[in-house]
């Protein structure tokens, strides 16, 4: 399916912790809260072939419970980030077999050998989600990340906003997104965190 979302960077925790006591978000109200503890573990060639096509292969923990995630190279338009991602739980296949049932099937395109891919490095993050509607219909998740990146290199720490469009128009997330960045001068994120991770622990 095709991810679509906006992110930005933040200065650090304090401005998390601002955003997150919100109760509305220009015109859209929050409607939940929740705190979920993430471990995502990063795989790539040795020469990070994967990571040069701005593609990325990831296993993720959430509450005990694993997911592969595919994503491949996107493209950034009026702000907002486009890629194709494929996400599912692992149902107790490894990685290297859910990638050889990707191409398989016929569900992704992966340009690279499946047994290919080794472990790089891991990022732990603790993040808050702001379930976010308006009128129209429209519904957002705002993830305000807490991330460790952990790799040869090191420990560095991260603080990300990300907005993902879940229902609605397009509309409702640039507006969204907009409105955020104005009220606390945000900055784009112009990498995904497995290439800031890259560069500072990788």
């Amino acid at each position: 399916m095709t991810e679509l979302e906006a992110k930005f960077t933040a200065p650090g925790k304090a401005v998390l912790d601002e955003i997150a006591a919100l109760d509305a978000v220009g015109t859209l109200a929050v409607v939940g809260r929740s705190e979920v503890e993430i471990v995502d573990r990063y795989f790539d060639t040795p020469k990070r072939e994967l990571a040069a096509a701005h593609g990325s292969l990831r296993a993720r923990t959430i509450d005990g419970a694993e997911w592969y995630t595919y994503k491949t190279r996107g493209e950034m338009r009026d702000g907002l980030a486009r890629r194709e991602e494929v996400e599912e739980r692992s149902g107790g296949r490894d990685l290297t077999g859910w990638l050889y049932w990707l191409v398989d099937s016929g569900r992704a395109s992966v340009f690279l050998p499946p047994d290919a891919f080794e472990p790089v490095l891991e990022i732990h993050n603790r993040r808050t989600i702001l379930d976010l509607e308006d009128d129209a219909g429209g519904r957002i998740e705002v993830a305000l990340d807490r991330a460790r990146f952990k790799g040869p290199r090191g420990e560095h720490e991260d603080f990300e906003i990300e907005l993902e469009l879940r229902a609605g128009e397009e509309k409702a997330l640039t507006e969204a997104a907009g409105w955020l960045r104005a009220r606390f001068s945000l900055q784009p994120s112009e990498k995904g965190k497995y290439a800031r991770a890259l560069q500072t622990v990788g």
